[in-house]
């Protein structure tokens, strides 16, 4: 089997290649002649943060080249605009919010001399699209476009390890084209988060404790290891470590804060992303379901202990292994669902508050 879809993965790729010539793109070896790249990438807050370090890969090495960022996530508060740090970036462009027709002769005007497109990692017939409109936009260079997973026999490209990490799957990328992969997440964190975060931790007198970070939510409720789980090991932090627990997330995770039998300082909802990363930053350690704001945490450098549901491949979504710990359960049956909604989630609720417990120590 594994030699079937490594095969079948191979001929899709060769497949793409083929279009690639035949619609008249030309070979890239390297970013020496690029002046202008269209970078296009739509997703929520963690999609967004592993594409950074290509970002600022490419722009270390290439100063002089401009990005423009193409995407559907607009100016929401976990958009790519309010995450990075905007000298990276010469424009954001939001196409939900455009006519289609004018978006794509304005985008054929200011003809980009590459195109770098990281939204089909598993459609063939959609990246075979893809490369049409690009080219149709007078773009003759592109990188990105390669299967890197299936749609289908989905448990067995996870039984082979198949499907790697996105976030060394794009430091991979861009090594290709002689640009030296930086591990770097350019937030755009400035002097007002900072005063921000050092005013919010004088309010609470939190200047000189040890604390933890705990994310209760996630977009997904398939992503949300139980409340009382979180419970149990908030209430062993703060019975038996000298740590300070915080609940750090969105607004509408206080209906789950709500829920917590322990009496804990809250941030959710009174924060920016950004704020919030550099709140993350004064934390010795984050304890998060897969979600945006796990990914804000090793951006910064604090080391998560991530809890997974098996809805996805896995390692695909991990932190990097230098900045996180991760626990799930690999074994179920129902894994890889791709499920947005499910009534039992095993997966989570087999992951137990003392393997929690255990990271903490091993920390």
């Amino acid at each position: 089997m594994k030699f079937f879809l490594t095969l079948t993965r191979t001929l899709f790729n060769r497949i793409i290649d083929l279009f690639y010539y035949a619609l008249g793109y030309k070979k890239v070896n390297n970013f020496d002649k690029i002046n202008s790249i269209l970078f296009f990438k739509v997703g929520s807050m963690g999609d967004n943060i592993i594409t950074l370090p290509i970002i600022a890969s490419i722009k270390d090495m290439y100063p002089n080249i401009e990005i423009t960022y193409l995407t559907t996530s607009g100016k929401s508060p976990v958009s790519m605009e309010n995450l990075i740090d905007k000298s990276y970036i010469k424009e954001f462009i939001n196409y939900t919010d455009k006519n289609k027709k004018e978006l794509l002769h304005s985008l054929k005007d200011k003809q980009y001399d590459l195109i770098i497109d990281l939204t089909q990692p598993s459609s063939l017939i959609r990246t075979i699209r893809n490369m049409i409109i690009f080219r149709y936009l007078g773009i003759n260079k592109g990188i990105g476009w390669n299967i890197s997973e299936l749609s289908f026999f989905r448990k067995y490209q996870d039984n082979y390890n198949m499907v790697g990490s996105e976030l060394e799957k794009y430091l991979t990328l861009i090594g290709k084209y002689n640009v030296i992969p930086k591990k770097k997440f350019i937030l755009g964190i400035t002097d007002n988060e900072e005063l921000k975060i050092d005013n919010l931790l004088e309010q609470y007198d939190l200047q000189d404790k040890r604390m933890i970070a705990f994310v209760l939510g996630s977009k997904r409720t398939t992503n949300r290891w139980p409340i009382e789980y979180f419970d149990e090991v908030i209430k062993f932090v703060i019975n038996q470590t000298d740590y300070t627990p915080i609940i750090i997330g969105g607004e509408e995770d206080n209906i789950l804060v709500d829920k917590l039998n322990q009496n804990l300082l809250s941030f959710c909802g009174k924060l920016t992303p950004l704020e919030s990363a550099e709140l993350f930053k004064r934390c010795k350690l984050t304890i998060s379901n897969d979600t945006g704001p796990m990914h804000l945490s090793y951006a910064v450098e604090t080391e998560v202990i991530s809890i997974f549901s098996a809805r996805d491949f896995r390692n695909k979504w991990y932190p990097p292994e230098d900045l996180g710990m991760v626990l799930r359960d690999d074994n179920i049956k129902c894994r890889l669902c791709y499920t947005e909604e499910c009534t039992h989630i095993s997966c989570l609720n087999n992951i137990t508050p003392s393997m929690v417990i255990n990271k903490i120590k091993e920390f």
